[in-house]
Parts: structure tokens; C-alpha cells; sequence
């Protein structure tokens, strides 16, 4: 009996170091995510821009409010300037990303693809397609 109590002990530890143990988002607890924004909406998401040589990272609140760094990296010197605002999907289902009161748009970013942990966007202000990793934050 101690033997076999052990054994799943072993086989619980391996798979909680395995595949971690973070809480799954609910937009992507039974499969693959709808791509759109909504998940925004109502769940925590924070993205980290895969460049390298720009920084952007964001930290999405369901609540509308976004905190994000931007910035360059040249070697192991970075620049980095850390911001905050508001966030709207507007009619066309892109992500506005703007002022507090929603008068100055810094960007529009156009979802191209979406997984568990990646997303695709296009810039509509440079035209560039950018890839982030993603993290749901509870």
C-alpha cells in the first residue's frame, strides 16, 4: 500500500513539474481560443512582444485599463519606457490601444492568429505583423 501511494506521489510531483500549475483562462479550458480579442474582456492577459530588438509588453485588465513597457534592446543595453491606458475593441474587432479618456489612439492591432500561448497581430499604424507570447494572469 505504501508502495503504490508512492508511486502516485512520484507520478503527481512529475506531472505538476511537467506541465506546470497555473490556473487555465476559461477562453481556453475546452480547446483552442475563438480569435478575437473578447477574452479580454473578461479574464487577465498579459503579452510579451517576441522581437529581438524591440520590448512591448502588456498587461491586459478585464476592467479596460492596460499597463505596457515599450521600448528597444541593443545587446544587453535596453531602453524601455513604461506606460499606461485604456483599451477598447472597436467595431471592425481590432484592439485599440489608447489615452485615458480615449481621445489619442497609440495603437490598433489587428488579430491575425491565436493559440494558448501565442498570439499573431498586425499594426495597423506600421503594418507590421508581431508575434507575442501570452499568459492568462488570474
Amino acid at each position: 500500500m505504501v508502495r503504490n501511494s508512492t508511486i502516485v506521489c512520484i507520478a503527481a510531483w512529475l506531472l505538476i513539474a511537467a506541465v506546470g500549475c497555473r490556473p487555465t483562462a476559461p477562453s481556453i479550458a475546452n480547446g483552442p481560443p475563438n480569435v478575437t480579442w473578447r477574452h479580454l474582456t473578461t479574464e487577465n492577459w498579459r503579452y510579451e512582444l517576441q522581437d529581438p530588438k524591440r520590448i512591448a509588453n502588456y498587461s491586459f485588465n478585464a476592467n479596460g485599463r492596460v499597463l505596457w513597457t515599450d521600448g528597444t534592446k541593443q545587446g544587453d543595453l535596453h531602453s524601455v519606457a513604461a506606460l499606461g491606458g485604456q483599451w477598447y475593441i472597436d467595431d471592425a474587432g481590432d484592439l485599440i490601444i489608447s489615452d485615458e479618456s480615449h481621445s489619442e489612439a497609440y495603437r490598433t492591432l489587428a488579430l491575425v492568429t491565436l493559440t494558448a500561448i501565442t498570439a499573431t497581430v498586425v499594426d495597423s499604424g506600421t503594418g507590421l505583423t508581431e508575434t507575442y507570447s501570452r499568459r492568462f494572469t488570474p
